[in-house]
């Protein structure tokens, strides 16, 4: 292949690399309401981050979320409301314009990770009625202090909490920041030592023993 033909073969196929890539949305309630918005059109778990990588605005309130992995790309995104779900843990560190959080009211919320360049531009973050809240991770603790009220949640740096980080494993934590290597998955089979095609590996009976 001639040097003019390589660099073509580049300029053609850059684009078409760019155009699909795609977000890893696990949580079906979030990319639900991805669908609901106009950003995604099939339940399948990703999104096409050309969709939503220049979203500012998210309102996510009240739709049962337990987590926002694939919110890391909406590289945009200014305002969040993500009050009254599930969720366990939130994650705004690469969302570097955000400015309002709202994410009160999420029971099982344990940690959030608010670590962005440009925190001095933030001019709404409530996170009140959240009774498992136990760290909130911040670029400049005092600064946050100053503006959000006395808070000893603020810190530089939440502890890890081990676990299986993978959302499609059986054992899926969803509190857990540091993969631990622990996560296991299911397998479906015949689970009957006494059958013919018992599966040694199988979790789950599938209804398929034979005799």
């Amino acid at each position: 292949m001639t040097q003019m033909k390589r660099i073509l073969f580049i300029l053609f196929i850059i684009p078409l690399i760019g155009f699909g890539q795609q977000t890893y949305v696990p949580d079906d309630n979030f990319e639900q309401e991805l669908i609901n918005l106009g950003y995604d059109n099939i339940l399948d778990d990703y999104v096409l981050t050309s969709n939503i990588d220049n979203v500012i605005s998210l309102n996510l309130q009240g739709k049962n979320i337990s987590y926002l992995t694939g919110i890391e790309d909406f590289a945009d995104l200014e305002e969040i409301n993500c009050n009254g779900n599930q969720l366990a843990s939130i994650d705004l560190s690469n969302n570097t314009d955000i400015r309002i959080i709202k994410c009160k009211n999420n029971p099982p919320l344990f940690t959030i990770d608010l670590r962005v360049p440009n925190y001095t531009t933030i001019t709404t973050f409530i996170f009140t009625l959240n009774p498992s809240l136990s760290c909130i991770a911040v670029n400049n603790v005092s600064w946050f202090v100053s503006n959000f009220g006395n808070s000893n949640l603020f810190a530089t740096s939440c502890a890890p909490i081990s676990g299986c980080t993978d959302p499609n494993a059986s054992n899926y934590d969803p509190l857990a920041n540091s993969d631990d290597g622990s996560c296991t998955y299911d397998i479906y089979g015949c689970t009957n030592a006494n059958a013919s095609n018992y599966n040694s590996l199988a979790t789950i009976d599938d209804g398929s023993c034979m005799y």
